[in-house]
């Protein structure tokens, strides 16, 4: 791409209307840029989280070639109290879950995000990966962390968000982004309209992240996803490749607020 490689950027990011009280952050990933390979080793992370601010670091280590990344995050700062939010480490096997119990029980069953935020494996063909959640209930949930036989999983993780369904102005879903019949990889241009509930408020904040990717080892890993304006005051969720990326199937995870 004519970029240079960089090892270890970060963002430093400042909390407005803090009162004092250090938020729990979430952190996905919406856009990479990078050389992929059989070891793919790269992921974001949190530090120095106080009341005013904190760091957002993009690591790429052990030789993976990184030229660009765009981090994702969510803080439960004041007024967002509602939220719960975590990170899942793996353990070093191919597939790992593990039960989350919440520090409050929620009221009925809560909505859940997912985002991807770090992975280190060995692959043969395709560099797979993916996160959900599963056996959701009112206190808890099971998330779970996988990538296919003949790939090693050396170590990941991802954050996840739960928030109550009755949540006013706040939506949150998924995009499975699948071929088109008839092929079997991604064309470099995909999107789905995703309404909003009724009266969801103009001025919003979308955050958007992954929690699946299956790209060919052989091509970069080039993508970008993101929210736009759809119709009828809906979202607009997008997926985009380029510079040479074959990718076979991804998932976007958002969520809104009003």
């Amino acid at each position: 791409m004519g970029a240079p490689a960089v090892e270890r950027p970060y963002n430093k990011i400042k909390i407005p209307h803090n009162h004092g009280q250090p938020p729990q952050i979430a952190l996905g990933i919406s856009a990479l840029n990078v050389q992929n390979q059989r070891d793919i080793r790269l992921g974001v992370k949190a530090r120095d989280i106080n009341a005013a601010s904190f760091v957002i670091d993009t690591n790429a280590l052990g030789g993976t070639l990184l030229y660009s990344a765009t981090p994702t995050w969510f803080d439960n700062r004041n007024g967002q109290s509602e939220f719960q939010v975590g990170i899942f480490k793996t353990k070093q096997n191919g597939q790992s879950s593990q039960n989350i119990t919440f520090d409050q029980p929620f009221d009925s069953t809560p909505e859940i995000v997912v985002w991807l935020n770090k992975f280190y494996i060995t692959s043969n063909e395709r560099m797979t990966v993916k996160a959900h959640a599963s056996n959701l209930g009112p206190g808890g949930f099971t998330i779970n962390y996988s990538v296919p036989d003949g790939s090693t999983l050396h170590s990941g993780a991802a954050s996840w968000i739960a928030y109550p369904s009755t949540r006013p102005n706040t939506a949150s879903g998924s995009f499975p982004v699948r071929p088109l019949e008839g092929q079997g990889q991604l064309p470099e241009q995909m999107a789905r309209e995703e309404p909003l509930p009724p009266a969801f408020p103009q001025e919003r904040q979308v955050l958007v992240g992954v929690n699946e990717l299956e790209f060919d080892n052989g091509q970069p890993m080039r993508f970008k996803a993101f929210a736009s304006e759809g119709e009828e005051g809906g979202l607009r969720l997008n997926f985009h490749t380029f510079g040479g990326s074959v990718c076979y199937r991804a998932q976007v995870a958002y969520l809104a607020l009003g």
